[in-house]
């Protein structure tokens, strides 16, 4: 014991000899730190470079810090403003120099490049490593409460499924709502492949794939969203919608980069929708005597069967991308690739992507330069042949209404079939059906730049994007109560090329008092689109599936193919002029050409102004902010997304004539030509201001926007004797009017902590305003033709119903009522016009699909070599037609397994205090069998995501500059009112009346990843 106290005390002897020397060179410094106004700097970080001594500067830019007087280095560095390192000394006082690089960042707006500082329109950007992480299939996911301005819903939760997303509001009624996708200059074709029907008895999926997920978002530079006319109008004809421009990651002039990502996760379903369990439905079926179960039986069923679990599983997903980049002085590259897949947590469910890409710039000398942009992608989807959500006919639909007190399997091991439904077994879709998507798609832009003078220039682009889809669906044969499901198949083959050639002339020069830069372009685009398909029922065997279609009966087979095609002519001009580097003026004009509108209207121009001051440049505003402009703009634009020939007539096969003892097929004319048909036009006003204090420490853009579409093109009603429905004319017009908000904050910045919030806010109202001579135009669902309502001064496809205003208690007041037909338990409906009766002149709007606001919230979180994002999204005001409270509200079969509150709080003589109404209610009026119970508030608040990770410093391994491991949370907790599976869900996909018809089920995705860089 003596032994090991002697020894403890030479050792602290050795090390307090040792160290007198760094006793005494550590010295306490004090300093302060300023900006070039001479005001303090608060929160500047001072840190000895080479170690993790440090110290942060107080409100009046003071520091206090123990340092070697002698050799060390002191790194003082603050957000917005340049990074200086220092000798130390006894005291100090230091300026911090505004770093310009970060205003003078450059952002893309369209055939072009604009410093952040000098944009007048209303342009967001995000950046790659501000993209949604995690599972993110497509580019719209990566951007979902990113931007103020812009609702991105995910409509369908399959792999891959469909996102619809809107730019301030939506635009149109029957021209489509989607923005214009710019990849590297190239506007890409963003139409769905496979939507239609198949023929011989097959629908395909009412929510297809979304074709952007041909793109992987770990080859993404940056996104630019372009909103206001000031920005869109370059785009002309197809800016209505906003713009979306991306931008691919290029080389360097540097060494050899190579990163690699990897993560591999699991999904599980989110929730199940709440339907009576076994014992429950049992109950239920007695006491409605719609069955009568006995207990021997009920004890034979026992547990039963919960079907929303036998057709939903676990799923997994990985991913895998690889990237090199590089070059030297003249020659920059980038190459990357990348493998996703993801199971559907739905069984028979999946997507998988192969991508590769590679882009190339080289110089030749200070004049000349060329490049190339090319990604190759191919996928492979598998799905239910029906759509494996929001349809009725899908497996997950069929599993919340089929008979719980059946087996999966019969005794043979046949799939259990119901005697009360039509409906197959719920594993039939996913068991004995096949359907598999193929498309590859190959997008490409080559470019040449060459200088004329030292201030012109010209470029010369040319565009090629292919895709390549082919479909194959097939259906076994299953018996069903009512029937058969003979055993089917469809093989369809499509293809869709567009074509780019692009000049432009660019003007750019510094005067004394004027910076001007010019754009003179002219742009050609042609697309193509081809179609085949075969489809053929009645096979003699299953085994083949589509490799034989010859199997089939050849009497029910039928063959389709199409070609159609349209092009678009284009001049454009843009001038950029700042004064004095204060005052800024943009304006553009653009000429469009397109083949598909009316002979008398083949050519339409859209102008843009904007004005900007930047306030901040004058010396009467105080130091205290480092951005304050203003902003105003104007400007039209177009939308010509009608599809091909809606102007010209077109015609059909009609029916057949008895001519001289043979039968003839005749054509007959089936749409009436138009040659006045004319684009939809998009006016935009805009003012805005972008604000910035504290050196960038807090940043806030507010804009106000009102947006007037006129010439809407809708189906006018024709009368009978002109032997058509309906025309195609210009005769409606609506208004967006709206606030956005975008506020980015760094609310603790040092050298171990930092803490930054960025939040996106929309609010916005919708309405349309004409209609022509028409008072209102119903339209319509899944469920029927009149739901939605298009009326002035009302939200585009407001739903327009019966309003539940009670449930009737006894005879007396049924008796008392405008419905005497009616009995207890049913619901009261508004009498809206008061004329003592109950039609469908009580309709009244009980909702919309529009929210009136919503929102994202971005937390990032550093803590040494911690990092933590927490992002949460939401939207308020909005509301959602419950097709499952159609459903068990009026089952198609009274043995249907029905919504649990539904049934278990419905009305009864002893429950009369309830908002259901009896379980045996055949009243619909209208036969819409659709009221305001049926409509739910939409309104959710989602923690999206949330992702963990450490940064490993690895000082002693040259060849790995970082490694970076990481755990991604996604979908982990959503709040809201709402009865269904996904308050975002919409059945007719980018459709504008929202309706959810069991729609496919949320996952929620655990994942951990790896980055490395080498």
């Amino acid at each position: 014991m003596k032994n090991n106290c002697f020894v403890r005390n030479i050792l602290f002897l050795f090390l307090f000899v040792s160290n007198i020397g760094l006793l005494y060179s550590q010295q306490q410094i004090t300093g302060r730190v300023v900006d070039e106004n001479k005001d303090p700097v608060i929160g500047a970080t001072i840190r000895v470079k080479g170690s993790d001594i440090g110290t942060v500067t107080d409100f009046e830019g003071n520091y206090i810090l123990n340092t070697d007087l002698n050799s060390d280095i002191l790194i003082i560095s603050y957000v917005g403003m340049k990074t200086i390192e220092v000798g130390v000394s006894q005291k100090m006082f230091v300026v911090l120099e505004q770093d310009h690089e970060l205003l003078d960042e450059l952002v893309v707006v369209g055939y072009g490049t604009v410093k952040k500082s000098d944009l007048t329109g209303s342009v967001s950007s995000v950046k790659s490593e501000d993209l949604n992480k995690g599972v993110v299939v497509s580019l719209e996911q990566a951007l979902q409460g990113k931007i103020s301005g812009v609702q991105i819903n995910q409509t369908s939760s399959e792999p891959g499924g469909g996102v619809a997303i809107r730019i301030r509001g939506v635009n149109s009624i029957t021209g489509g709502d989607e923005p214009l996708y710019v990849v590297d200059g190239m506007p890409i074709n963003n139409s769905t492949m496979f939507s239609g029907g198949g023929g011989g008895g097959i629908p395909v999926n009412t929510n297809p794939k979304n074709p952007l997920n041909s793109l992987n978002t770990n080859d993404i530079e940056s996104v630019e969203v372009l909103k206001d006319a000031s920005a869109t109008a370059i785009y002309g004809a197809r800016g209505a919608n906003g713009v979306i421009l991306i931008t691919t990651k290029k080389g360097s002039k540097s060494k050899l980069n190579i990163n690699v990502d990897t993560y591999s996760g699991v999904q599980e379903i989110y929730k199940h929708l709440d339907i009576l369990s076994t014992e429950e439905y049992i109950k239920a079926m007695n006491e409605l005597k719609i069955a009568e179960f006995s207990n021997d039986q009920i004890q034979e069923i026992g547990k039963g069967t919960y079907w929303p679990e036998v057709v939903t599983r676990k799923a997994f997903v990985n991913n895998n991308n690889i990237s090199l980049s590089g070059g030297s002085e003249n020659t920059q590259y980038f190459i990357s690739a990348n493998f996703m897949k993801q199971d559907g947590i739905i069984r028979g469910t999946d997507t998988q992507r192969f991508s590769f890409r590679a882009n190339m710039n080289h110089e030749f000398n200070d004049r000349i330069s060329i490049g190339f942009n090319l990604t190759n992608s191919l996928n492979h989807d598998n799905h239910s042949v029906e759509g494996v959500g929001n349809t009725e006919l899908g497996p997950y639909y069929t599993a919340t209404i089929f008979d719980p007190t059946l087996p999966v399997y019969q005794q043979d091991g046949s799939l259990t079939i119901s005697e009360h439904l039509t409906h197959p077994n719920p594993l039939f879709y996913s068991d004995q059906q096949t359907a598999h998507t193929k498309t590859s798609r190959v997008l490409g832009t080559f470019f040449l730049d060459f200088k004329l003078t030292d201030n012109i220039f010209n470029k010369i682009r040319v565009g090629y994007d292919q895709n390549n889809g082919r479909q194959d669906l097939f259906k076994e044969y299953s018996p069903v109560s009512a029937g058969s499901l003979l055993a089917a198949a469809d093989v369809s083959h499509l293809e869709q090329t567009s074509n780019l050639l692009e000049y432009s002339l660019n003007y750019q020069k510094e005067y004394e008092k004027w910076h001007v830069i010019g754009l003179l372009g002219v742009t050609y685009e042609e697309f193509i689109n081809r179609s085949f398909g075969v489809s053929v029922s009645d096979f003699p065997t299953d085994v083949l599936s589509t490799n034989n279609l010859g199997l089939g009966n050849k009497e029910l087979a039928s063959i389709r193919s199409n070609k159609d095609k349209n092009s678009l002519l284009s001049y454009l001009f843009r001038i950029n002029l700042s004064l004095y580097d204060k005052v800024l003026f943009t304006s553009s004009f653009r000429v469009d050409g397109s083949s598909r509108f009316g002979e008398n209207n083949k050519y339409a121009s859209f102008p843009s102004l904007a004005l900007a001051y930047k306030l901040n440049e004058e010396n009467f505003i105080p130091n205290l902010f480092n951005e304050f402009k203003l902003r105003t703009s104007w400007g039209s634009t177009g939308n010509q997304n009608i599809g091909n020939y809606a102007s010209l007539s077109t015609y059909s096969l009609g029916g057949e004539a008895l001519l001289g003892g043979s039968l003839y097929r005749g054509t007959q004319a089936s749409r009436l030509a138009n040659p006045n048909l004319k684009w939809e036009t998009t006016t935009q006003y805009n003012i805005g201001m972008d604000v910035g204090i504290l050196n960038g420490r807090i940043s806030v853009s507010v804009d106000y926007f009102i947006k007037d579409t006129k010439d809407m093109l809708m189906n006018f009603p024709l009368p009978p004797s002109s032997g058509f429905n309906s025309k195609l004319r210009n005769i409606g017009s609506m208004r967006n009017s709206g606030t956005e908000i975008t506020l980015n904050t760094r609310n603790f910045v040092n050298k171990d902590f930092n803490w930054t919030t960025s939040i996106a806010f929309t609010a916005m109202k919708n309405r349309v305003t004409n209609i022509g001579n028409l008072d209102q135009i119903t339209t319509g669902n899944f469920f029927t033709s009149s739901f939605g309502i298009i009326k002035p001064g009302e939200p585009l496809n407001a739903y327009y119903t019966y309003k539940v205003i009670g449930i009737f208690s006894d005879e007396n007041e049924v008796a008392s009522s405008a419905q005497p037909t009616s009995k207890p338990g049913y619901p009261k409906y508004l009498d809206a016009n008061e004329d003592g009766k109950i039609d469908a002149n009580d309709r009244v709007i009980v909702g919309k699909p529009w929210p009136d606001f919503t929102y994202g919230i971005t937390n990032k979180i550093n803590f040494k070599n911690w990092n933590l994002d927490i992002y949460i999204n939401g939207q308020q005001g909005a509301e959602l037609l419950n097709g499952n409270i159609v459903y068990s509200m009026h089952p198609v079969s009274p043995r249907m397994n029905r919504m649990r509150d539904m049934i278990i709080n419905r009305w009864t003589p002893e429950n009369t205090d309830t908002k259901w109404p009896s379980a045996i209610n055949p009243e619909g009026y209208g036969a819409t069998k659709i009221n305001s119970l049926a409509v739910e508030d939409a309104s959710f608040i989602k923690l999206q995501s949330v992702q963990l990770g450490y940064n490993f410093a690895l000082k002693n391994l040259n060849w790995i500059e970082n490694l970076n491991i990481y755990l991604t949370g996604q979908n982990l907790l959503t709040l809201t009112k709402y009865s269904g599976l996904n308050p975002e869900s919409n059945k007719n996909g980018q459709g504008n009346i929202w309706a959810d018809r069991n729609s496919y089920p949320m996952a929620r995705t655990y994942i951990l990843g790896i980055n490395l860089q080498f």
